[in-house]
């Protein structure tokens, strides 16, 4: 079964989704934490980690190219069997779940420290979740195309 084109992500918004995923908003603050807990050797490990980085991204690349017609949850279970795949499905859940309450926290701190110092914190907790909610109840195209156009 073919996707019509207009369905399928560009080359580009797979890029910017890529790039915003990596880089993100801990591009603020990583200068201060690398600095703080490495030292002057905290390029070193920055390299490693982006090289890394960009190996996982491949092989998640050439994963899902060998299986076109499954989700990604789905190719855990084809590829590690059932217990297996579903315990590293629940994991990867968890972590993604920890993780955007980390970015939401840090995102949230940001702007209260740079922008919008008299709001309270509750205040922006709660326009910034709902336009998370707002923005991932669409399907992941429409994610690409807000964040190209945010781009």
């Amino acid at each position: 079964m073919s996707v019509p084109a207009y369905k399928q992500l560009t080359k580009i918004q797979y890029f910017l989704i890529i790039l915003h995923a990596i880089v993100g908003i801990s591009l603020l603050t990583l200068p201060h934490i690398l600095g703080k807990s490495a030292g002057h050797d905290g390029l070193i490990s920055l390299l490693i980690a982006t090289f890394a980085v960009q190996i996982l991204i491949l092989l998640f690349t050439v994963i899902i190219k060998r299986y076109p017609d499954l989700t990604f949850f789905e190719v855990m279970t084809a590829v590690y069997g059932k217990p297996l795949g579903r315990f590293i499905n629940v994991c990867i859940i968890l972590y993604y779940t920890l993780y955007n309450i980390h970015i939401v926290h840090q995102c949230i701190t940001v702007l209260n420290a740079w922008i919008y110092y008299r709001t309270p914190i509750w205040v922006l907790s709660a326009f910034f979740c709902f336009a998370c909610f707002y923005i991932a109840k669409g399907d992941l195209l429409s994610i690409a195309r807000f964040i190209g156009l945010a781009t």
